[in-house]
């Protein structure tokens, strides 16, 4: 079916409601005042979805659409408290940007968006993502353009994947002002450049996916690397990465995976990399010239 905001015939003196009189011509969902929680998950769900009704649900907090057949245009602030936000796996081709002047933009906490079908440019769509957002997914849709500036100042940000899209130019120079941040993954996408510097990057970062640039990221692997204490994934396979493989690596105390494949390597393996013994599960340095 469709997404159950429905169309009334509503006249007024015999005279049909004008289009800014939707309070009185829909039905269904948006007259349900005080809903806190939509889930319509895993349905069949087909067709767009009208939000300007939604918006007047002031209590709705948690939203989620996630594997249906839905398309059109995804309005992550659908509702003014909206704090958890799912449109992922539908057939979305379109994003609206996120609007300061709505009093979701300080709310939203989680927003997924992956698996669609989203054709935008990042760095103007992305520019203003709400600044406590904790969880931020678009992965596997067809995005375009470079990394906003403004996502390296999101206090609170603590997964952020945009994996498996279409995003280009050089990454920031760091990453330094995410404070919070557990899982960063921009892997398979045409990202080309030096890494970002890692000096101050915060001890909680746990995953670190940058892997299968389609140009290719260049340069040494910063020897800050092991830094990252708390570091348990680390990939930067498919890339053009050059130089030795820094021995700071074997003070990464709790790294599991450690793949840097399909490089352009070369000098001796580090014999530091024995420091990790009880801890290391996979570790692949295949093509490289090591």
């Amino acid at each position: 079916g469709q997404f159950p905001v429905y169309t009334r015939n509503y006249t007024f003196c015999g005279n049909p409601a004008l289009e800014s009189e939707w309070r009185y011509t829909k039905y269904g969902l948006a007259n349900l005042f005080k809903l806190e929680t939509i889930d319509l998950a895993g349905n069949k769900l087909q067709g767009t979805i009208d939000y300007r009704p939604l918006y007047n649900l002031a209590s709705l907090a948690h939203f989620d659409v996630s594997g249906n057949q839905l398309s059109g245009e995804i309005n992550a602030l659908v509702t003014p408290s909206i704090v958890h936000s799912d449109f992922s796996k539908n057939n979305f081709t379109s994003m609206r940007r996120f609007d300061k002047y709505k009093g979701s933009y300080q709310a939203l906490l989680f927003c997924d968006v992956s698996n669609n079908a989203i054709q935008i440019n990042a760095a103007d769509r992305l520019d203003n993502i709400p600044p406590n957002i904790k969880q931020f997914f678009a992965q596997n849709n067809q995005i375009i353009g470079s990394l906003p500036d403004s996502m390296n100042d999101l206090p609170q940000l603590q997964r952020f994947d945009l994996s498996s899209n279409a995003l280009s130019g050089s990454l920031p120079e760091s990453l330094n002002n995410l404070p919070q941040l557990r899982q960063f993954d921009i892997s398979s996408n045409t990202f080309s450049g030096q890494l970002p510097d890692f000096a101050e990057l915060i001890l909680s970062l746990q995953e670190l996916d940058m892997s299968n640039q389609l140009i290719g990221l260049t340069g040494s692997i910063p020897g800050d690397l092991g830094r990252l204490q708390s570091l348990k994934v680390l990939k930067l396979a498919g890339n053009k990465l050059t130089g030795m493989i820094p021995p700071s690596i074997g003070n990464m105390a709790v790294l599991e995976m450690f793949d840097l494949s399909n490089n352009l390597l070369r000098d001796a393996i580090p014999p530091e990399l024995g420091l990790l013994e009880g801890v290391l599960k996979r570790l692949d340095l295949s093509n490289n010239n090591l």
